[in-house]
C-alpha cells in the first residue's frame, strides 16, 4: 500500500472542495462513477448529494466553532492505494482508515471515505477534520508522509496485501517474525527493493497518481531521452549544438533559467522527430 498527503497551495477553511471531489458531486465529474463511501465518528449517511451536503455542514461547522485554527486549515486529506489485484472491503477499508488516523494522532476525529475503483490500483481518499468534537485541533505530524509509510507497512502485515517499496520495508528475524525496519534509499537498493530508476519530485508522483500510473514527463524524460542527451555530451567534440539536437531528436527544448535550466517538450510524450530541424 502507497499513501500520499493531498496538500492545496491555499489552506482551505471548508470541507465543501474536498468531499464534493472525492464523492464526485461536481458537475464535471458525471461521467466518472459514484464512488463507496464510509464515515468514521461521524453520524450522517452519504448515500446521496444532499446527505453529504449535510455532513460537510457538520464538519464546518465544527471547525468554525474551535479557536485558533491553524494556517493549515481543518481539513486533512489523504489517499491509501492498494497494489493491482487487491480489492479491499469495507471492513477492511474502515480498519485502514483507523489505523492511520491513530497514527497521525487524530483518532476518535470526525472522518469520511470514498473508495475510487476505477484506477489499476483502488484507492480511498480519506478526509480528517483535525478539529475533534471536544474542540481541540489536533497538530499534524511534522513528518506526516513517514509515519503513513510505516502505517502501510502495519496494515499489509494485518491483512495479508503484497507490500509496497518505501523507506519502511519488512524483514524477519531468526524466528521468522516479520520486523518493520526503516531503510535509507541506498540500502533498500543494495537489498534489491528498490529499482534503479530517477527519484521523482512530489509533483511528478502526483501526475502519475492522477493519470493511473502512466509515466510522467520527468519520468520518461529521463529515460530514452536523456541517454541521448548523455551520449552527445560524452561524444569527443560537444557542444551546446550538439546538446540540443540530441534533445531536438524527442522533441525536447532545453532553456537557460536564472542559475539553472528549464526543459520542456514539443511533442506529445514518446513522440520522436525523425527529420528534425534545428536553427
Amino acid at each position: 500500500m502507497l499513501a500520499k498527503v493531498i496538500t492545496r497551495k491555499a489552506a482551505s477553511r471548508g470541507f465543501g472542495e474536498a468531499v464534493r471531489y472525492i464523492a464526485r458531486d461536481n458537475p464535471d465529474q458525471v461521467a466518472e462513477p459514484s464512488p463507496e463511501m464510509g464515515a468514521l465518528n461521524l453520524d450522517c449517511p452519504l448515500d446521496t448529494p444532499e446527505d453529504r451536503q449535510t455532513a460537510i455542514d457538520i464538519l464546518d461547522a465544527m471547525a468554525a466553532a474551535a479557536r485558533n485554527t491553524t494556517a493549515r486549515g481543518p481539513v486533512y486529506h489523504v489517499t491509501l492505494a492498494w497494489q493491482e489485484a487487491e480489492h479491499p472491503e469495507r471492513q477492511q477499508i474502515d480498519a485502514a482508515c483507523e489505523h492511520v488516523m491513530k497514527t497521525l494522532g487524530f483518532e476518535g476525529h470526525d472522518a469520511l471515505w470514498a473508495l475510487h475503483r476505477d484506477t489499476d490500483h483502488d484507492h480511498v481518499h480519506l478526509i480528517v477534520n483535525r478539529v475533534h468534537a471536544d474542540g481541540h485541533t489536533a497538530k499534524v505530524p511534522k513528518y506526516d508522509w513517514l509515519l503513513l509509510d510505516k502505517a502501510m507497512r502495519e496494515i499489509e502485515l494485518a491483512h495479508g496485501w503484497r507490500h509496497s517499496p518505501g523507506p519502511y520495508v519488512v524483514t524477519h528475524d531468526d524466528q521468522d517474525t516479520p520486523i518493520i525496519a526503516k531503510m535509507s534509499r541506498a540500502e533498500r537498493f543494495a537489498r534489491g527493493r528498490l529499482e534503479d530508476g530517477p527519484r521523482l519530485t512530489n509533483a511528478a508522483k502526483a501526475a502519475e497518481h492522477r493519470n493511473a500510473g502512466a509515466p510522467s514527463f520527468q519520468a520518461w524524460l529521463t529515460g530514452e531521452p536523456a541517454q541521448g542527451i548523455r551520449t552527445a555530451v560524452q561524444s569527443p567534440g560537444a557542444s551546446w549544438h550538439s546538446v540540443h539536437r540530441a534533445a531536438a531528436l524527442y522533441g525536447v527544448t532545453i532553456q537557460p533559467k536564472g542559475s539553472g535550466m528549464v526543459v520542456t517538450a514539443t511533442l506529445d510524450v514518446g513522440k520522436r522527430l525523425p527529420n528534425p530541424s534545428f536553427q
